[in-house]
């Protein structure tokens, strides 16, 4: 009876732990061949791949030139003093002495080439003949061009009628220096086309 029960119940205890003993442990299961794959290459080490060091051309800066400053359209030319029209110059009238000094630079400026000298009247001035003149009063100092009619005077500085024009100072305030620059200047030029007959 008892060995009918066990045979119902099913197998015994030790059928039981004998089948177990049998039963072989399943094998592990292999990773896929791309999971290895991957996993390879995640455990190798990155290679670091030295950068190439490319040395930059050094271009050497040109020099800037440096931009020369403007000229002066006359450079401006203090001639030595001549003792003739200095002692002229003392002899005037204390207000007028400033005045004529600026006048004698100013012609000086615009026309370096052109020589001083002195006449009875006072300062002339002479660039392939004479071409100015200054004369000084008590109260006032007459500039001349002696072809002042054929100066182009767009201003209306010059007063005066037939071949003379004139300008007449009385003040450095009033004085118009880069008008009267210009036209010495113009005076100048006009006896190198045409010099004049009494050329000293």
């Amino acid at each position: 009876m008892a060995a009918r029960k066990s045979a119902k119940r099913g197998t015994s205890p030790k059928a039981k732990s004998k089948q177990k003993s049998k039963v072989k442990p399943a094998a592990k299961r292999k990773a896929p061949a791309r999971q290895k794959k991957s996993l390879a290459r995640k455990a190798a080490p990155k290679k670091v791949v030295a950068k190439k060091v490319v040395a930059k051309k050094v271009v050497a800066k040109k020099p800037v030139a440096k931009k020369a400053p403007r000229k002066a359209a006359w450079p401006s030319v203090t001639l030595p003093p001549l003792p003739e029209i200095e002692g002229y110059v003392r002899s005037l009238p204390p207000p007028i002495v400033p005045i004529v000094n600026r006048l004698r630079q100013i012609v000086r400026d615009a026309a370096p080439e052109a020589r001083e000298l002195l006449d009875p009247n006072g300062p002339v001035y002479d660039s392939n003949g004479l071409f100015a003149r200054i004369e000084a009063g008590d109260r006032q100092v007459l500039f001349t061009f002696l072809k002042g009619a054929q100066l182009d005077d767009d201003e209306g500085t010059l007063l005066g009628k037939g071949d003379t024009r004139s300008l007449s100072v009385d003040s450095l305030e009033t004085l118009r220096e880069s008008v009267l620059q210009g036209l010495v200047r113009q005076a100048v030029l006009l006896n190198g086309r045409d010099p004049s007959s009494g050329a000293v």
